[in-house]
């Protein structure tokens, strides 16, 4: 009996050894639960997919290509942690398939699961600023993401301070605030994607209602030499309907007219042959309160005329050409083209965009001349136009000959080749025997097209040749051509070019730097106490041995004939170790910034900027050119990871002086900057047009005896300098 109960105890004992092995061996099967992670649009989301699975601690995970997400990238770890990262402005719903593995010794037990990734839309705050009783529209969806993809789908139509506002799908809106109301203002809404319309967001637009206050924003008008132009200074400034004009003088600095009623309506009549920069200064002022005014600039540039060039354009028979009709005309970049038909008189079409570019397909199997005109016209002044004819020829043998423009500095020569824009059914070449010679210099032309042009001793103005080009082995088949050549004065003034070089390392460099020195009279020489130059300005100069860097050398231009007249320049030699070039620092051109200030702000020189960018008119720029910005921090301390100005709305009490003082800025700098006239872009500080920017007559180079009055809500601008820079916003 003892026995028995004994071996049913230890039968007991094994089957529950047993049954704890095959547990412990085979235990319960994994399993995967669904998962659902939320991140935002061009946001990744990192988190781990086996949080929620069983047996905890027990699990690897493997994926199968097939089941990889569709819409996004996924980074996904054997213990379970993943990255996924949705594609740039994708929104909506993603997925991915994961299996969650138990091995066991031979035994691999496994489970699925879906990931399911909701990536949200980003409505983002707005900021809106305007005047009393001034409406204001703006697009609420332009900061929202994913952009072009979201619908505004609901907004309360009255503010927290009782204005409107009208919401359209698009993100259109237009906000009236309340009457008299100055202050704060918001209102929200919702924005949703387009596709999913429960993929939504909300976001708020703040308001900012100031006082009425005036804002003449500056004018840039062109007109051609002893022509008048009109217009109005106030189309542009705000509010709209609500200011008058007044003119500080009738005469401008450079002799011109400047006539002005209190509508805005101006006329401008430049002094008789003038050609080159002028401007003035006007305010404008509250109706309703004539003492609260602003003032602002009218830039004015005369020009000699458009010079537009005939085109020439010749194709085969049924085969249609292309070309630009502006590539010819002067001044570059600054024309619009418009032709005046699209079908030509002998059938053909003419397709001609703004920016000069045509197509020109002949009627079916036409062969013979035809022709078309077309307009260009100043883009800064419409009214500014001229018009010319282009000549197309059809056929299989053919010549086309394009006019030319040149320009030159006084007593430079200029070179070229008038082939490079000719052709012709077979090879051609230029006769060295002119048509018509130039009148004010001297054109030589070889065969080949090239030519060079050395215009009279000081002679400034037009000048023209007619040359001919042929078919090479048919010499009957020829058309002619006209080079118009515009000989400028670089502006009297002795101009030193900073120069700059780039090597590898242990390889020597030779130049010249007088070459490309302006010099308004005679032949310069060169001379440095720094490194070896010859008077005639050439060098030679080798790094140190394995050397890799920058080296600068300042260097003297003086007239050979009056040594007391020079001007400084500076070498700059970059000594590289075969690397890449670093790409170039660039500058885009901001309102209210000028060359002086752009070039403090990176511690370079206005000439370096100047030269760099071949800026014809350095008193004279606008805001949107983008610049390269050489030799940073080689004059100064660059202070460039900001704003070159500070944008400052003007406070009651508040002075220029005191502005000057809290800003830590200098007060004739101050004053140039906002009130600058002639000298407000000046790339010399104190000299522009020939006046002294400091005489008695003129405060800063204004129209002011004294400095300026400021109003409260006055919008200005502050130079930054290295002792106020963390004053920048």
């Amino acid at each position: 009996m003892q026995r028995r109960t004994l071996i049913l105890i230890i039968v007991i004992i094994l089957i529950l050894l047993c049954l704890f092995l095959i547990y412990w061996l085979f235990g319960s099967p994994p399993q995967a639960v669904d998962d659902v992670f939320e991140t935002a649009v061009n946001t990744a989301v990192s988190d781990n997919v086996l949080t929620n699975d069983t047996p905890d601690g027990q699990l690897t995970v493997t994926i199968p290509p097939e089941a990889l997400p569709t819409n996004g990238t996924l980074d996904l770890q054997s213990t379970g942690e993943f990255t996924y990262t949705p594609n740039l402005d994708f929104a909506g719903s993603d997925t991915f398939t994961y299996k969650a593995c138990r091995s066991i010794g031979l035994l691999n037990r496994c489970d699925t699961a879906v990931v399911a990734i909701a990536v949200k839309i980003d409505a983002v705050d707005d900021t809106v600023t305007t005047m009393q009783n001034q409406p204001q529209t703006g697009n609420v969806l332009t900061n929202d993401l994913p952009p072009g993809q979201l619908t505004a789908v609901s907004a309360i139509s009255t503010t927290d301070a009782g204005g409107s506002f009208d919401l359209q799908e698009t993100g259109d809106f237009t906000y009236t605030p309340a009457t008299d109301h100055v202050g704060s203002d918001t209102v929200s809404y919702q924005a949703c994607l387009s596709t999913d319309p429960i993929n939504c967001d909300t976001a708020t637009v703040m308001i900012t209602v100031t006082t009425l206050s005036p804002d003449g924003e500056d004018d840039a008008i062109v007109t051609m030499i002893n022509t008048a132009t009109s217009g109005n200074v106030l189309a542009n400034d705000l509010p709209p309907g609500e200011l008058a004009a007044t003119a500080f003088t009738t005469i401008t600095p450079a002799g011109g007219t400047f006539e002005l009623t209190a509508t805005g309506d101006f006329t401008y009549t430049p002094a008789t042959d003038y050609e080159g920069r002028d401007t003035t200064l006007y305010q404008a002022c509250l109706l309703a309160e004539p003492t609260n005014c602003d003032t602002a600039l009218v830039f004015i540039l005369v020009i000699p005329g458009i010079i537009i060039a005939r085109d020439d354009v010749a194709t085969l028979i049924n085969t249609a050409v292309s070309g630009n009709v502006l590539a010819n005309d002067l001044p570059l970049d600054q024309l619009t083209a418009t032709a005046f038909t699209t079908i030509t008189p002998a059938g053909g079409t003419f397709e001609l965009t703004a920016t000069g570019d045509f197509t020109y397909t002949p009627a079916a199997d036409y062969e013979g001349l035809d022709e078309v005109s077309y307009e260009a016209c100043w883009i800064l002044n419409p009214s500014v136009c001229d018009t010319t004819v282009v000549a197309i020829t059809v056929s299989n043998i053919y010549v086309v000959a394009i006019d030319d423009s040149v320009e030159t500095e006084k007593n430079q020569d200029a070179s070229g080749n008038v082939l490079d824009n000719d052709s012709g059914s077979g090879p051609i070449s230029a006769d060295p025997t002119l048509v018509a010679p130039a009148a004010h210099g001297n054109f030589a032309l070889a065969e080949d097209g090239t030519f060079t042009y050395a215009p009279n001793t000081d002679y400034v103005g037009p000048d023209n040749v007619t040359y001919e080009v042929c078919l090479t082995d048919n010499e009957e088949i020829c058309k002619e051509a006209i080079v118009s050549i515009e000989v400028v004065d670089p502006g009297g003034t002795l101009v030193a070019v900073d120069d700059d070089y780039e090597i590898e390392k242990n390889q020597p460099v030779s130049g010249n730097v007088l070459d490309n020195d302006i010099s308004p009279d005679g032949e310069l020489t060169a001379s440095s106490d720094e490194f070896d130059l010859s008077s005639n300005g050439a060098f030679t100069y080798t790094p140190e041995a394995d050397f890799v860097g920058t080296v600068t050398f300042n260097y003297q231009a003086c007239l050979a004939s009056d040594a007391s007249k020079c001007d400084t320049a500076v070498v700059t030699i970059v000594v590289k170790d075969g690397d890449k070039p670093e790409d170039p620092v660039k500058h885009t051109v901001q309102k209210g910034e000028w060359l002086l200030q752009i070039a403090r702000c990176y511690g370079t020189s206005p000439e370096s900027i100047v030269h760099a960018n071949h800026i014809r008119y350095p008193s004279w720029i606008m805001p949107g050119e983008v610049w390269v910005i050489p030799h940073v921090g080689d004059v100064s301390e660059p202070f460039n990871d900001g704003a070159c100005i500070i944008g400052y709305k003007a406070e009651a009490g508040d002075t220029l002086e005191s502005i000057a003082d809290e800003y830590k800025v200098d007060l004739d700098m101050l004053v140039k900057a906002n009130y600058g006239c002639y000298g407000y872009h000046s790339m010399y500080p104190n000299k522009q047009y020939g006046y002294d920017m400091h005489s008695p007559q003129i405060y800063s180079g204004c129209y002011f005896p004294t400095v300026p009055d400021v109003h409260e809500g006055q919008q200005l601008v502050i130079p930054v300098n290295n002792e106020n820079k963390g004053l920048r916003p």
